[in-house]
């Protein structure tokens, strides 16, 4: 397995002749233009980008953002933690999204030879952590993902051996990490 942080929440993966990107936000602003990446992501970075598979951990438009899916392409397959409400499919659909699917709670799928996903859905705000493994190496992607009790150990005694973690950092009243 082959990983990289490209921005933000935005992570690439390469295994088993497979790219999945998660939480693309590499072009422009979110939120009304108040949140910036920095340092900025080279055009040159995402036009040379090619998923085979996309994953949104969830609504945020730091993670689920509009110009940048319609850059990487709106026939990629999209994959989605099943929530309740739907909004999130719906959203997709309506940007002309093709290939939009929900994925269970717990329930691995493989993505192809050697690369299977877990996505775990956290929380009433329906967000979600993805475990990612090619057989040699796990991979959690936590993002906004608040885990702990048991959602955590349900996802520990799954996956009890993870070799890398990734997570968000929160920030404190003067933005220093807490």
């Amino acid at each position: 397995m082959k990983f990289r942080i490209l921005g933000h929440a935005c992570l690439e993966v390469e295994a088993g002749g497979m790219r999945l990107i998660c939480d693309p936000w590499l072009a422009g602003s979110a939120y009304w233009r108040s949140w910036w990446n920095f340092p900025p992501v080279p055009d040159a970075l995402l036009d040379g980008l090619a998923p085979d598979v996309i994953y949104l951990s969830h609504l945020h438009w730091d993670h689920f953002h509009g110009p940048t899916l319609r850059r990487l392409g709106l026939d990629r397959t999209i994959l989605v933690p099943r929530t309740p409400d739907q909004r999130i499919v719906g959203d997709l659909r309506k940007m002309g999204c093709r290939d939009v699917r929900e994925l269970e709670h717990g329930r691995p799928i493989e993505l192809g030879p050697g690369l299977r996903i877990t996505s775990y859905q956290i929380g009433p705000f329906t967000d979600s952590a993805l475990v990612i493994e090619d057989g040699a190496t796990t991979l959690l992607n936590a993002n906004d993902a608040k885990l702990m009790g048991a959602p955590l150990r349900q996802l520990l005694k799954r996956h009890p051996k993870i070799d890398f973690a990734l997570r968000s950092c929160p920030l404190g009243e003067l933005g220093e990490p807490v």
